[in-house]
């Protein structure tokens, strides 16, 4: 069953804190650096990419 709240947008991006190429995940949608592990609030439901704020998190952010 697919799940409504996901939208799949698999896309390849570079990281705003690296400067990375991040290439497309090939099964789901991302919105952080595998590299550095820097996040950017982009989705208000995961994938759809409407959230403005486009925020950036470090990884220890996370979880605090």
């Amino acid at each position: 069953m697919e799940n409504k709240n996901f939208v799949k947008k698999d896309e390849e991006f570079i990281c705003d804190n690296c400067g990375k190429k991040v290439p497309k995940l090939g099964y789901s949608s991302r919105n952080h650096c595998p590299y550095c592990l820097h996040s950017k609030h982009v989705d208000i439901k995961p994938g759809d990419r409407q959230e403005t704020c486009h925020r950036r998190f470090r990884a220890s952010e996370f979880g605090n």
